[in-house]
């Protein structure tokens, strides 16, 4: 998820984001089938009023037990109060509660924006990490049936980009790669062990790629040259 997240084209999803959350009543689904219809059906309500949702969504759980979901979408750009009044009508209306405490505090809308459009989606990809690590909201009680997928996306899909590098380019820009850890809006994912890849989080991983492997394949050649 994390890779995956971090991999998304933050900037098509416009100008601004929002982290909704979105909660159930007193009285909530204990079958993860109902949870994926009530996402659905407020996905597609979303789709009639503001077009297309882009961004992501988790699934988790809460203390008492009730299942919630977090989503992070590119929002329209309409006033505020405006905004944040549809989604808690909409979400409302889809899980049928007669609560009116439940429609004045069962969503939360925060406007945010990690940094620089390149740096959105380690940012954003951090925080949905950092929020599943919560194991207590991943833990499934005992009587909840069908639990569903626990994270997706909507409208973008993951910028990818394979390149193939040869073993020496690979063993010389290892050093230099695991470093990048203490730089500044670089994360570390995992230490490799032998020959076994790694990854981090880069404002501009494509740049960063490049400057690597330039690099290391340049070190490989003056190696052989030398020998």
């Amino acid at each position: 998820m994390r890779w995956t997240f971090a991999a998304l084209p933050w900037a098509e999803c416009g100008p601004g984001l929002a982290m909704i959350t979105l909660t159930y009543p007193m009285v909530f689904p204990e079958n993860g089938r109902e949870v994926v219809r009530h996402r659905e059906a407020w996905k597609e309500r979303w789709r009639k009023k503001w077009g297309a949702p882009k961004g992501a969504w988790a699934f988790e759980f809460q203390e008492r037990g009730a299942p919630h979901l977090h989503t992070y979408l590119g929002r329209p750009q309409v006033d505020e109060e405006v905004f944040e009044g549809w989604v808690r009508r909409a979400w409302y209306e889809v899980v049928g509660s007669d609560d009116p405490l439940h429609l004045r505090w069962g969503v939360d809308v925060t406007s945010c924006f990690y940094g620089s459009a390149e740096l959105n989606g380690a940012r954003v990809a951090e925080y949905f990490w950092r929020e599943s690590g919560k194991r207590r909201q991943k833990e499934v009680p005992e009587w909840f049936r069908n639990v569903p997928r626990y994270w997706g996306y909507w409208g973008i899909r993951p910028v990818l980009r394979d390149e193939e590098w040869t073993v020496d380019e690979w063993v010389e820009a290892r050093r230099p790669f695991l470093a990048l850890r203490d730089k500044k809006g670089v994360k570390k994912f995992a230490h490799p062990r032998g020959l076994d890849g790694a990854f981090v989080l880069s404002g501009d991983g494509f740049a960063l790629a490049d400057r690597l492997h330039e690099w290391a394949a340049g070190v490989v050649v003056d190696k052989a040259v030398g020998l």
